[in-house]
């Protein structure tokens, strides 16, 4: 703006405008507001009027108008703050300014001091604020300096200066300040705590325990290894379970100031890096647990079904079919195909292998190996059936004798083969381990000896929504329709024939019988499996209870845990009806008839015996005259190595086993009991083999491969122990033919003329006996 008495009248001027038009000029007094930004303004004030504004002296300097007028920088000690100062200030107490042209001053270090014009009634001098040495240290009894560094004062251990400087306050907990090196709270250390306010150290976390991070109040974490429990002690047997069938308490360690829940050891089959809550633990893959809240871990019966992992963050997925798997809190933890607790069982539209265990897709199935098996023994027995056609009839009586030894030797071998599949069966089936490999594998080969027919026909894909009541019910009433159904077509027969089919009883009856003593272990096992449960931890206090044959079906209704649910109810009922049918009235019904018939029996005069003991000979030709009752305790020997034995725990299930086992093999040993000397030969060698195979299976379970035992060795033996009783019934029955041949030798001789027989040795003498 430019106005009347701007400028003198002898100063010409001259205003243009933006375009360079003339719009005022001379000395005539004149007002025009024009942007002038262009005119920079002078450093200092001039002698001469200019048309920009004179600034003046910048702040750091002042300006002196004697003599020649300019800004003189402000020396050491002093600051100006302002445009145009007349004099640099001072600094006052606390602060000092080093160099020159300081536009202010700046405050002592912390941990320094200066009190230079403290005092109001004296000035400060500036050559005591000049430099940093003119800032004196605090001492040791009062290291801290007040926020205006005129003084210094000593805060406790454990405090520290407020934000505004002038006074000490406590280290908040998490915190800590010693009073001498630190001058504020600073955080504890990972590992470290302080569970109070105004501490001057941290406390070290001791034993399992550690820290979240830094800046703890409490051990509030635990080491690797360890994970941290819901509880201050860990939960007791009363409130859930922990590993496999121990309490959670007896794992834990308490905090020593109560503070925090307990340290717990990472159960079997799972991993706990360090500062893992209950909740995230990581399962290894082979074992199971059923919810994020407990710390129950579980082996899976097969590594194949369960993949491990944590609860928390592996997803449910589907199977290539789109099948999806039930909502189980575990399932998620499942391999494809599998679901459910333990991830025991098949999806929808799946089944179980009897060979590998694995479950395959019901489309993909093919007849089962042990299923060709059965066919081809049926084809055989039809073709047994024809021998009493001419030649076949002939030769078959010319080789009756071999036949039967081979008959009762292969009898033995299926029963004791038989005992060896359900041991190990039974045992997995409650929790155990199964053979070692190879000899697992051989098991499994032969598990068409086991004789279930809805695992050996994969009767699970004929329904879709097949469980274990199927299993039971098809297994039981299968067996007893063929008998009633055998029964129905004698009594047909006898009506349509006029009742001359009475001679034809002891052959129904016969038939009746070799099948119940071929089925009869294998039914009553999957009887037995009815009754024992698996209880699965919620970590809530509650549990989930499933059988053990199928954990797929609850034993008891989700709102009341002493109520067995509608299928379960059924399964309970009618198992304990079947139990009276087989395990119980098969061996009675069995001795029964024997013991009606036990005259003839004693006083038969060769294996078999007279037309009236046909039906039941294919129990007592194996025995002496006055020992038939070893055919009934024989199949009690049967029930009590399998379904017996699943009402005990697999800590004691291969005790009891070898208890019987050794119980059977000196009653075995002292009283013989065999029509022949080959056939107790044999079965004392069986028994043994069953000794051995529960040992190896012992040997599976609780010896440590940390005492160097190779479970590959055991499976060998084992495969050695089976092969070498084979080898013995080979050479048996070769003894057998041996003797014969020079039984017929010496008949050919005798029939000479002049031909004197030469006595026959003692050992052929009792072998031909005892064949007989």
């Amino acid at each position: 703006t430019v106005s009347e008495g701007s400028f003198p009248a002898e100063v010409s001027w001259t205003i243009e405008s933006s375009t360079g038009e003339t719009e005022a000029s001379g000395g005539a007094p004149a007002t025009k507001t024009v942007c002038i930004g262009s005119v920079p303004p002078t450093r200092s004030p001039t002698m001469e009027p200019t048309l920009s504004p004179t600034r003046g002296c910048e702040p750091g300097t002042r300006f002196v108008s004697d003599g020649d007028p300019r800004c003189e920088p402000c020396q050491p000690g002093k600051f100006s703050a302002t445009l145009n100062s007349a004099d640099c200030t001072v600094c006052g107490a606390g602060k000092v300014a080093i160099g020159q042209n300081s536009t202010k001053c700046m405050f002592c270090p912390s941990g320094t001091f200066n009190m230079d014009g403290s005092d109001l009634s004296t000035d400060s001098t500036a050559e005591f604020h000049d430099e940093l040495e003119d800032c004196l240290r605090c001492s040791d009894a009062e290291p801290f300096s007040l926020s205006n560094r005129q003084s210094c004062i000593g805060c406790d251990p454990g405090e520290e200066m407020d934000e505004g400087g002038t006074s000490c306050v406590k280290c908040p907990p998490g915190r800590h300040a010693d009073g001498v090196h630190d001058s504020k709270c600073r955080d504890c250390r990972e590992g470290e705590y302080t569970p109070n306010a105004s501490m001057a150290e941290c406390l070290p976390c001791v034993g399992r325990r550690t820290t979240m991070g830094t800046a703890s109040t409490s051990c509030d974490a635990c080491i690797e290894d360890y994970y941290l429990a819901t509880t201050p002690r860990g939960r007791g047997r009363q409130e859930g379970l922990w590993g496999t069938d121990e309490f959670e308490q007896k794992h834990c360690e308490s905090d020593d100031a109560n503070l925090e829940n307990a340290c717990c050891e990472r159960p079997p089959g799972s991993q706990a890096p360090l500062q893992t809550k209950l909740e995230a633990l990581v399962i290894e893959p082979g074992w199971y647990r059923h919810s994020l809240l407990s710390a129950q871990v579980l082996k899976c019966r097969y590594e194949f079904e369960c993949k491990g992992g944590n609860l928390s963050t592996v997803s449910i997925g589907s199977d290539t079919n789109h099948i999806s798997y039930t909502n189980y809190t575990g399932a998620s933890a499942c391999y494809l195909g599998y679901e459910g607790a333990l991830c025991s069982r098949c999806i929808v539209n799946h089944f179980r292998s009897s060979f590998t265990h694995r479950c395959t897709h019901c489309q993909d199935q093919e007849l089962a190996p042990a299923a060709i098996i059965i066919v081809a023994l049926l084809l055989a027995l039809l073709l047994q059936a024809a021998r009493k056609r001419n030649s076949i009839e002939a030769w078959h009586k010319k080789h009756a004798l071999d036949f039967l030894i081979l008959n009762n030797h292969g009898n033995m071998m299926f029963v004791n083969t038989q005992i060896v599949i359900n041991l190990s069966s039974v045992h997995s089936m409650q929790g155990g381990s199964e053979y070692p490999e190879p000899f697992r594998t051989v098991v499994r080969a032969m598990d068409v000896l086991a004789m279930d027919i809805f695992e050996i026909f994969n009767m699970g894909c004929w329904n879709e929504g097949s469980d274990f009541s199927h299993h039971l019910v098809i297994s039981t009433s299968v067996v007893l329709g063929i008998c009633l159904l055998a029964v129905a077509a004698r009594r047909g027969c006898m009506v349509f024939w006029g009742g001359k089919m009475i001679a034809n009883d002891n052959g129904i009856l016969k038939f009746m019988l070799m099948m119940l003593f071929i089925l009869v272990p294998t039914i009553s096992t999957i009887i037995c499996s009815s009754f024992p449960t698996t209880e699965f931890d919620n970590g809530d206090g509650t549990r989930d209870t499933f059988m053990t044959a199928d954990l797929g079906i609850r034993v008891y209704t989700e709102e009341d845990s002493t109520v067995y649910t509608e299928k379960y109810q059924f399964i309970f009922t009618y198992a304990m009806v079947m139990v009276i049918v087989f395990p119980v009235g098969c061996p009675l019904g069995l001795y029964l008839l024997l013991w009606s018939r036990r005259e003839a029996i004693e006083t038969r005069h060769s294996r078999k015996g007279g037309k009236d003991l046909k039906a039941v000979q294919f129990f007592t030709r194996l025995y002496d005259r006055r020992s038939w009752p070893i055919a009934v305790i024989d199949m009690v020997r049967r029930l009590m190595l399998s379904c017996m034995l699943l009402a005990l725990d697999k800590s004691y299930q291969l005790l009891t086993a070898l208890f019987i086992s050794f119980s059977f093999l000196v009653m075995h040993r002292e009283t013989g009991g065999y029509w022949d000397s080959s056939s107790d030969l044999l079965q004392y060698a069986g028994q043994i083999q069953i000794v051995v195979c529960i040992i190896g299976l012992a040997c599976t379970n609780t010896v440590s491969p940390r005492m160097g035992t190779d479970q590959a060795l055991v499976g060998w033996v084992l495969i050695l122990a089976i092969v070498s009783v084979l080898a013995l019934t080979v050479y048996l029955f070769g003894s057998h033919l041996k003797a014969r041949w020079k039984a017929r030798r010496r008949r050919q001789q005798v029939a000479l003329p002049g031909m004197q027989p030469a006595p026959p040795p003692g050992l052929q003498m009792v072998a031909l006996a005892g064949m007989q």
